[in-house]
């Protein structure tokens, strides 16, 4: 009966363990986002909001300008941002934003 009730606490430890630490690692790897660009389409498009962390160049960011998206998004890349999470909304039937939450600083 002791064998039969070591064995049984043996293996809830080993199913229990990896689940703790896969769920600590993951938690470590996720970002939070601080930073944000929001890009519409239709009636105008282009960037209409970009909030980005202090040390990281807009330059190719500029709100209501004649700046398009993808060279922003890009830029914010290889300045080393990572793109956390993406919601696109739509206002009406042919205006779409796509918002990009970005993680800019060091985890």
């Amino acid at each position: 009966m002791k064998k039969f009730i070591l064995l049984l606490l043996v293996t809830c430890v080993l199913i229990w363990c990896p689940s703790v630490f896969a769920a600590e690692s993951k938690s470590e790897d996720q970002q939070s986002p601080e930073s944000i660009v929001t890009c519409g389409s239709g009636n105008g498009g282009g960037i209409v909001i970009a909030e980005v962390a202090e040390p990281i160049s807009v330059e190719k960011c500029q709100p209501f300008g004649d700046s398009s998206c993808a060279p922003c998004i890009t830029s914010l890349e290889e300045q080393g941002c990572k793109i956390v999470d993406v919601i696109v909304t739509h206002h009406a039937p042919y205006i779409t934003n796509a918002s990009y939450l970005l993680s800019c600083s060091s985890p």
